[in-house]
């Protein structure tokens, strides 16, 4: 019996331990289980957050927008060509072999041959808000490094600066901008090449060198002071007058006013401009033996849009800008853009008008049917000994087309421009008024 007794305890004793292992392995495979699960709930808790991140990403291409940070831009390729079927006096770019100006449209092309394929533009653009009281923003343009191979192709800064707004950041309170931006002036000159009705800026208002009276001032450094908490905004601008391209060699200021209006549904837009200032010679800093020409402008510009689609869009400006400009012939059936400085008391003036209707404006497929008219004045003085007032040193020219969006991102523009007058030299034969055709592809991102 004892035997019995001690097998049984034994047994018994097996048993339990048996049973507290076993018990103890299913408290580990629970636990082992609460671990794969929690473990799974982490993953699946990442995977929507890494599925937001895509969907988000995805819902801002187009503006690129992480947090406060975002990248835009723009891409304009082309094909233009001259009207003209004699390849003898074909009116070639400054970019021809013999360095002679184009002669069509008041200058529209200045910078390419009559018939080319280019990318006009290609910038990036970078805006974050660190704070809600700071703003910056870059844009660069790099259309440069891609059209030309020679060694002075570059990539161009266009806008770099910073702007501080005090309080919570909100309009109420006026800003302070620093650095490289769009001058203030008028419609035109601060608008973003995407928003042009006609593939190029009007003459007066042209920031190509030589065209009209902004030469690569389409930017400029300086200091701008803005203020505009409802529908009036009230600017000041400080900048160098020479432009992107260069620095300040005077010690000249020049200053920018502007006075702008819109209408709650911004249907109706207005302004007033001021410059104040003088145009910029490159390469001396003798203001006794290379006198500085005054410039002295007023501008005027008013948008109009109907919801329905319509608009016109029309800008004026008139002034003292004591240089004058105008296509010379060379002898040989070319011409060159020559420019005169210092004509004292030199009076310009520009105007253009932009009209037309964009059908499904909503939608992704917006359809646009426009024209315009565009003049520039070069010389109004009747008592400069050198110039005379008349058509000789106007620039007219008329221009009609189209623009279709494929998509959000990618819009056709189409279109024709045909001058009626182009600037010469008093007493000259008129130049070719070629036409130019234009076909372009725009993307946006």
């Amino acid at each position: 019996m004892r035997r019995g007794a001690a097998l049984f305890v034994a047994i018994a004793a097996i048993g339990t331990f048996h049973g507290v292992a076993i018990a103890d392995q299913s408290t580990d495979v629970n636990n082992l289980k609460l671990g794969v699960q929690s473990l799974t709930d982490t993953v699946i808790d990442q995977q929507k957050q890494i599925d937001a991140l895509k969907k988000k990403q995805s819902e801002s291409y187009g503006s690129l927008k992480l947090d406060k940070f975002s990248i835009t831009g723009l891409i304009q390729s082309r094909a233009v060509q001259a009207d003209s079927g004699n390849h003898i006096a074909f009116p070639q770019g400054s970019n021809n072999s013999l360095g002679v100006g184009a002669a069509y449209n008041g200058s529209y092309a200045m910078d390419g041959s009559a018939g080319t394929l280019e990318v006009k533009r290609a910038r990036i653009i970078m805006l974050g808000q660190p704070d809600p009281t700071t703003t910056y923003k870059m844009q660069l343009d790099v259309a440069g490094a891609v059209n030309s191979p020679t060694a002075n192709a570059f990539v161009k800064v266009l806008e770099a600066y910073g702007k501080y707004t005090p309080g919570d950041g909100s309009s109420k309170y006026p800003s302070i901008t620093m650095g490289e931006f769009a001058n203030p002036y008028g419609y035109i000159l601060p608008l973003s090449p995407a928003g042009f009705i006609t593939p190029e800026r009007p003459l007066a208002f042209s920031e190509n060198t030589n065209v009209g009276m902004w030469d690569s001032q389409d930017y400029d450094k300086g200091l701008k002071l803005t203020y505009g908490p409802k529908n009036v905004t009230l600017i000041y601008a400080a900048v160098n007058g020479a432009g992107r391209n260069s620095e300040n060699i005077y010690d000249h200021f020049d200053s920018l006013y502007r006075v702008g209006y819109a209408s709650d549904d911004k249907l109706l837009n207005a302004g007033i401009s001021y410059y104040d200032g003088q145009i910029y010679q490159a390469g001396t800093a003798d203001k006794i033996t290379t006198p500085i020409g005054k410039k002295e402008l007023l501008g005027l510009d008013a948008e109009g849009y109907t919801k329905h689609g319509s608009f016109l869009i029309g800008e004026y400006e008139r002034g003292t800008y004591e240089k004058v400009g105008y296509f010379a012939p060379n002898g040989n059936g070319t011409y060159t853009f020559a420019a005169t400085n210092d004509v004292k008391g030199n009076m310009a003036q520009g105007y253009y008008i932009w009209g037309g209707h964009t059908y499904n404006k909503q939608s992704n497929h917006a359809f646009t049917l426009a024209a315009d008219y565009d003049v520039f004045q070069r010389s109004l003085s009747d008592d400069t000994k050198s110039f005379k007032s008349g058509s000789s040193y106007d620039d007219v020219n008329y221009g009609f087309g189209t623009m279709y969006n494929l998509d959000k991102a990618t819009r056709l523009r189409l279109w024709y421009d045909k001058p009626l007058e182009v600037a010469h030299e008093y007493g000259t034969m008129t130049p070719p008024r070629y036409g130019l055709y234009t076909a372009e592809m725009q993307f946006s991102f």
